[in-house]
């Protein structure tokens, strides 16, 4: 079920979203196969006081769903389709591939009928339901309260091309007992949530979208202000605590990290490509049964910006 495709993103709660050693997710974890563990790994630690947590409203089936023809069943390999990769490793590109070939594809907004970048919710849709419309959002909300990650999440996508999303959370000053937002940090299922995934989805298609180590630290500290998000991101169980920039060690990591993961479990098909490849389009189509004619780089261009 392997396919060495060598491909490349696009990048771009409410309370103490932190260390929960409460309402934890029930199944298994891959890696140490104890709750606590778990815990640990799916939720990021940007906070220490975590009494009164709150975590974002997310829509669910009943008002999330909406009926669309797919392509569905012309797909060589199993939905759903999730990207493992890392934000800037070309999530765009997959996104519209998949787009182009009429398969419901959600990238960043898991809100049917949105775009692939905020705003995602619909318009007059009340302002604390709108945060349950971006992908990553409603995962978190999701795995909290112990219901398979992307239920409610569209339910009508077959391919997930950006689950990552830009969090803050809220704590309470110690010297004026106000509340006050923590830093902004990236909340990245692709690395915290895979036993999540796993557990849940044990026969889904995972893309591995990679590019150069180099390029895409550049890239990152090109794209408006995520290097400093980077920054601020906390993630020591997997060797990256906040306030640090090692960004090419990180990606390094994670690569192997998910190479190992798909070896660990072969019960998913996995594709792994390099988006800067010159034949990453034609390995694409040869994966999924889709036509080449449907890839493209996304999102190249413009000051300050990067390949996504």
């Amino acid at each position: 079920n392997t396919y060495s495709v060598n491909f490349v993103d696009s990048y771009h709660s409410n309370k103490n979203i932190g260390v929960i050693e409460q309402n934890g997710y029930q199944a298994k974890p891959f890696e140490e196969g104890n709750k606590e563990v778990l815990r640990k790994s799916v939720y990021d630690h940007t906070a220490t006081d975590v009494s009164n947590i709150e975590i974002p409203y997310a829509p669910h089936a009943e008002t999330n769903t909406v009926n669309i023809q797919t392509n569905r069943n012309l797909l060589k390999l199993p939905t759903p389709i999730i990207l493992l990769g890392l934000p800037k490793s070309g999530t765009t590109s997959v996104y519209n591939f998949f787009k182009c070939a009429d398969v419901p594809s959600s990238h960043y907004c898991c809100s049917p009928g949105a775009g692939d970048h905020p705003p995602c919710a619909p318009k007059g849709t009340p302002g604390k339901e709108k945060n349950g419309h971006m992908c990553g959002y409603c995962i978190k909300s999701n795995i909290f309260d112990g219901r398979p990650p992307l239920e409610g999440c569209g339910d009508t996508f077959d391919v997930f091309a950006q689950m990552d999303v830009e969090m803050t959370g809220y704590k309470t000053d110690e010297r004026t007992n106000e509340t006050v937002h923590t830093p902004m940090y990236l909340y990245m299922p692709q690395v915290t949530a895979l036993d999540a995934l796993h557990a849940h989805y044990p026969n889904a298609t995972f893309i591995l979208n990679l590019r150069n180590p180099a390029s895409w630290e550049k890239s990152v500290r090109n794209w408006f202000n995520l290097k400093n998000i980077f920054k601020q991101t906390h993630l020591p169980d997997h060797g990256y605590p906040a306030g640090t920039l090692a960004l090419q060690e990180f990606y390094r990591n994670h690569t192997k990290r998910i190479r190992d993961f798909a070896a660990l479990y072969p019960s998913h098909a996995f594709v792994e490509v390099n988006i800067e490849d010159e034949g990453a389009g034609d390995k694409m189509a040869e994966a999924f049964g889709l036509s080449p004619s449907c890839w493209g780089r996304s999102n190249a261009n413009g000051p300050g910006r990067d390949t996504k």
